[in-house]
């Protein structure tokens, strides 16, 4: 038997996008530490050599995997940046999506996870 403790996830956030504009999501991950004086700190994870995996969903089926749009750094930041091309790509819908973080040792962490939403833009270039 196998049993879940804690969290689904890190955090729980509602992802939306609009198709056909520049899509830019920043999170930092930081982890609390008890210092030897008693004191806490917030210190951003190490994220150099870790490989992101982003996926939309729906009905379980992938929607659009969004893995190459996510850079990580070594001060905790995690950057999703969609382009104008690649988000005129995606149908206006809705479903499921996380982002798994996985170590250089090959430990998986599930960072954030919630519900997308991919909205079309309104303002659109006139077509001659």
């Amino acid at each position: 038997m196998t049993a879940t403790l804690g969290r689904l996830g890190l955090l729980e956030a509602r992802l939306l996008l609009v198709a056909g504009v520049t899509n830019h999501v920043r999170l930092l991950w930081v982890r609390n530490i008890l210092r030897a004086d008693g004191s806490r700190a917030a210190v951003p994870v190490d994220l150099t050599g870790w490989n992101p995996r982003l996926q939309l969903r729906r009905d379980g089926k992938v929607m659009a995997d969004l893995s190459d749009c996510v850079t990580l750094d070594s001060h905790g930041h995690v950057d999703v940046s969609v382009t104008d091309e690649r988000s005129s790509t995606l149908m206006p819908c809705a479903g499921a999506w996380d982002l798994l973080l996985e170590s250089p040792q090959g430990e998986v962490t599930r960072l954030v996870y919630g519900e997308w939403v991919v909205a079309s833009a309104i303002s659109r270039k006139e077509l001659p």
